[in-house]
């Protein structure tokens, strides 16, 4: 009886070991300065790489797997007002142990908008797509650190500067009260 019990049990812990870990890759913009890769498995942090302001390289799987297909997909991060912000596009070939991110900011120069869809800047981790990895499936994300606001126009900036102006010289012009 307990040697069918140790059995069943190594059968068993076998089963488990071999279902396919669920991965979430995200990437966090925090400043034109830092981008990072986290990827996490059960909410635990198992990959951090800060890979800079603007990104074009590899990116390795977790614990050697291989891409079981092939796979292309990119989207624009816009702010509210629909400015954009940063383009990501993700792809990869087939067997191979990384995938390929292009990654581009306008915090860092002017960008084109890729072919995909438009995702607005809210702060939150937002799920864009995913993959599969040998046994492993991976979500990508993104995640903004904070809501992007938007960039005054230059006559804004104008109104602004002759207000303060006006109020300086109110307050410039205001009569002195005379003691006796």
């Amino acid at each position: 009886m307990i040697k069918k019990l140790a059995l069943a049990a190594v059968l068993f812990a076998g089963a488990t070991s071999a279902q396919a870990a669920a991965l979430l890759v995200n990437w966090k913009y925090e400043s034109p300065t830092i981008l990072r890769a986290i990827t996490l498995q059960d909410n635990v942090v198992i990959q951090d790489v800060n890979v800079g302001s603007g990104y074009n390289g590899g990116y390795g799987l977790w614990n050697g797997q291989t891409l079981s297909a092939n796979f292309n997909f990119a989207f624009n991060i816009t702010d509210a007002l629909n400015n954009l912000l940063h383009t990501y596009t993700f792809s990869g070939t087939q067997g191979s142990g990384a995938f390929s991110v292009s990654f581009a900011s306008a915090a860092v120069g002017p960008i084109s908008p890729v072919v995909g869809p438009n995702i607005v800047a809210t702060g939150a981790i937002q799920n864009v797509g995913g993959f599969g990895a040998g046994n492993d499936s991976y979500t990508m994300a993104f995640q903004t650190a904070a809501v992007s606001g938007a960039i005054p126009e230059p006559a804004a900036w104008g109104l602004m500067i002759a207000g303060f102006g006006m109020v300086g010289v109110s307050l410039r012009r205001r009569s002195k009260a005379v003691v006796a």
